[in-house]
């Protein structure tokens, strides 16, 4: 039976990143790119500041950048943060569990959070001790992940990120051969600080110029 496995990633900046492997055999007894990930923050704060913002995603976040700059205080902004791993495999036969085996070492999967002054830091590792059940079996089919901290603005740049990466199998526990899953997400949080203000002044510097005699 032949068999050819083809990887396939997207990644765009969007705060939900579809990365499907489509594994396939000659009788298609094996299909599959119902992998999913997330990555996304989502405002949450009461602040009469930010009241019309609550619920929106924290890339969409506006403060008041000239006033925060004047005055060196910058809002500390409540956000929650939200990942998830997802198998949507469905069993098309009896007897089948497309479940999907997570793996450990340097790909186990994994949830980040960082910015431009920090490394990344790992919020989540799951590795093979874990197994996501394919759609309609007794296993769970998502690991999800939340928390709320205080999004410090006076850091422009932060990111979120989920990876999952397993073997497929047609039981739960006999992977298929040559078969390998792949999802990752990335997501960018870039507050706006509104439009730039600059301010010129002239400066004039009297000179004397004096002539030889």
């Amino acid at each position: 039976m032949s068999m050819f496995i083809r990887k396939s990633i997207i990644e765009t900046y969007s705060s939900l990143v579809l990365v499907g492997q489509i594994h396939k055999y000659s009788h298609n007894i094996f299909k599959t790119n119902a992998l999913q990930v997330k990555a996304e923050c989502t405002i949450i704060d009461d602040d009469p500041m930010f009241v019309d913002q609550r619920n929106n995603t924290c890339d969409s976040l506006k403060i008041n950048g000239t006033l925060a700059g004047d005055t060196g205080v910058y809002p500390q902004v409540d956000v929650k943060y939200s990942w998830e791993l997802c198998n949507y495999n469905v069993a098309d036969s009896p007897g089948v569990n497309y479940a999907v085996k997570l793996l450990d070492g340097k790909k186990k999967s994994k949830i980040q959070l960082w910015n431009n002054k920090e490394k990344p830091v790992i919020v989540g590792k799951y590795g093979k001790s874990m197994t996501l059940g394919a759609v309609g079996s007794d296993v769970e089919t998502c690991i999800s992940h939340t928390r709320q901290e205080k999004l410090d603005t006076s850091i422009p740049y932060w990111y979120m990120s989920a990876q999952l990466e397993g073997h497929p199998t047609y039981d739960g526990e006999n992977k298929i051969e040559g078969a390998y899953c792949y999802a990752y997400a990335f997501t960018p949080i870039r507050p706006s600080y509104g439009d730039c203000s600059m301010r010129v002044s002239s400066i004039y510097l009297p000179y004397i110029v004096i002539a030889e005699q």
